[in-house]
């Protein structure tokens, strides 16, 4: 570890040659963490190196960051959400254009309905706070920010609630079926 560390001081100080050796060693554990998320080998392989083009383009801010490995670690997951957040616009717009077929209207909205239950149901689970701060944030748009002056809660307060509502919900609706994909238009924000 502490030869990681040396590494790290080297390449953040302008010693870009050293780069390849951060990404050997952080390439497996990124993926492996890549993959979990997005249960895909080109996807993961992917935001793997997303995540390391992105950390060569901020080299010259490295300086700033106390903690570069778990910064490369946020980046990995980032682009995980990211994406899946691309692929879940990308699904909602086909889905938009299935609509126009007038024998999947129908079928549609009736699975429309049925998420909407499961998501209701979901969110029953919540305790009264935790429905609220969902309800601001999600239903009426609300920022961090405001919620808290709401709420007397510092916006810090509020994104972790949001964080811990948003875990709850997606353990809810994956216990009863729910696919990832959509899960995913709950983002971590």
């Amino acid at each position: 570890m502490a030869d990681i560390k040396h590494i790290w001081n080297l390449f953040i100080n302008g010693d870009d040659r050293l780069f390849n050796q951060l990404y050997k060693y952080y390439y497996p554990s990124l993926y492996k963490n890549a993959f979990y998320i997005m249960k895909d080998k080109e996807l993961a392989m992917t935001v793997v190196q997303d995540s390391f083009i992105k950390l060569w383009n901020h080299r010259n801010q490295l300086k700033t960051i106390e903690n570069q490995e778990a910064y490369l670690m946020t980046i990995c997951k980032n682009n995980c959400v990211d994406l899946l957040r691309r692929k879940a616009i990308q699904f909602v717009q086909w889905e938009e254009q299935q609509e126009d077929a007038s024998y999947l209207q129908a079928d549609n909205n009736l699975h429309y309905r049925e998420t909407e239950k499961l998501l209701r149901h979901s969110l029953a689970q919540l305790t009264d706070r935790q429905r609220q701060i969902y309800d601001l944030s999600r239903d009426q748009g609300y920022s961090y920010n405001d919620i808290g002056n709401q709420l007397n809660l510092s916006p810090a307060t509020v994104k972790k609630h949001m964080s811990v509502i948003l875990q709850k919900l997606r353990r809810h609706l994956n216990a009863i079926g729910i696919s990832v994909l959509l899960c995913t238009l709950f983002p971590l924000n």
